[in-house]
């Protein structure tokens, strides 16, 4: 069953600096992402407009992961930390010295028990996450900066690529057993994905335009290779069914490769500047995009395909692709006008002492909103109670989905 076009569903605009990553939260809809001024967004897909901002890193933000098993978030920044974050309006953080240079990759296991984190200090490392953090073990095959490490999907590999020219398949079960290494590049890969089906399958980007696909148990065999651009390409993103990957370019484009046909089928030419960064959420009936036009996109692409898992076509090719600029309407949400009768005033400080006491804050609005002081006009009320329902309606949106 073929994919429907993509088609632009949302444009989010919050971020003042370049993306430089996005993330799905696969038990809750949510959608994370960082930027080179320190920050993080998480945004609320009840209501897209909405993003909690998450700052405390003293370098730029370089990856995101949530976990797949608890509701936690994980940040690597070039300020040599990882950065464990409750995201919530009233969720905490904590943080640990991950590497002794800027920390480029962060990502869960598929159980959530690890995190493999890499570096520009060349090494892959393990942590243990459940219950009491602890380091486990550093992995030092890599010559130089390691750009990304991934957990394979059945959890028992590391693959991780480096500016070394290499990708390196790690079992990090067995410190004696050989890793596979993927040598003899033509460049360095910038991002590695493993496929969510294929377990001995993953893909490389490279800055040369090309997306290389691999099987571990050949690893100096192409399976397939799509000269996808002349642009660099940064990364990569694998559709739930194992069939499709999305590719984003230092043009702009967006690209999205078949698999199965072995060839491009769809071109999205949005964004403004540098595409850095592409995530296909857990259903497949989405993915997103950002870049440095400083905007995340979230476009729709029909009903979710089952898994098929078919032996790899190679070749390369184009078929018809599809250029979707399409932009979104905008609604206009009016204030109510209010009658400054003293009922209308009884009611709403009753239902702002009721939200203050379902969401456990005090009477002062910590996120920059109107503070409780003694007499609050009408209005001033009414934007108390907007406040507090759109926190409400955040922390709620976990019972909703994406779709």
């Amino acid at each position: 069953m073929n994919l429907s076009d993509p088609a632009v569903e949302r444009q989010l605009q919050g971020h003042k600096s370049k993306i430089t990553c996005i993330t799905f939260n696969p038990r809750y809809p949510a959608i994370a992402s960082g930027d080179l001024g320190n920050n993080i967004l998480v945004w609320n897909p009840k209501k897209w407009g909405n993003s909690l901002k998450f700052e405390g890193h003293k370098g730029c933000i370089n990856d995101l992961n949530f976990s797949p098993t608890v509701n936690l978030l994980a940040s690597a920044s070039s300020d040599r930390m990882v950065r464990l974050w409750v995201p919530t309006y009233s969720g905490g953080f904590s943080e640990f010295m991950a590497h002794s240079s800027g920390v480029r990759s962060v990502h869960f296991s598929p159980d959530g028990e690890l995190l493999a984190t890499a570096s520009e200090d060349k090494l892959v490392k393990l942590w243990q996450t459940d219950g009491k953090r602890r380091f486990i073990s550093s992995m030092s095959h890599h010559t130089n900066w390691v750009r990304c490490a991934r957990f394979s999907p059945n959890g028992l590999l590391i693959g991780s690529c480096s500016d070394d020219n290499s990708a390196i398949i790690w079992d990090f079960r067995d410190e004696k057993k050989s890793v596979e290494v993927v040598q003899g590049m033509d460049s360095a890969p910038h991002h590695l994905a493993f496929s969510p089906v294929r377990e001995t399958t993953f893909a490389l980007a490279y800055p040369t335009g090309h997306v290389r696909v691999f099987d571990i148990r050949m690893p100096q065999e192409l399976l397939q290779s799509y000269k996808a651009h002349d642009k660099a390409v940064h990364q990569l993103s694998f559709h739930p069914s194992g069939n499709y990957i999305l590719s984003a370019h230092d043009d702009g484009q967006i690209k999205m490769l078949d698999l199965l046909e072995g060839r491009p089928i769809y071109t999205m030419s949005l964004h403004k500047g540098a595409a850095t960064c592409v995530a296909f959420s857990p259903s497949g009936k989405l993915f997103a995009s950002a870049g440095a036009d400083r905007q995340v996109v979230i476009w729709k692409i029909g009903n979710e395909e089952k898994p098929v898992v078919s032996p790899l076509a190679s070749g390369t090719g184009w078929k018809k692709p599809t250029d979707t600029n399409s932009k979104t309407s905008t609604k206009t949400v009016e204030k109510r006008a209010s009658s400054p009768d003293m009922s209308r005033i009884k009611d709403l400080e009753a239902r702002v002492k009721k939200l203050e006491l379902l969401l456990q804050v005090s009477p002062r609005c910590s996120q920059g909103d109107i503070e409780n002081v003694n007499p609050l006009s009408p209005g001033d009320l009414e934007n108390r109670v907007a406040c507090l329902e759109e926190r409400l309606s955040f922390d709620d949106s976990i019972e909703a989905g994406y779709d």
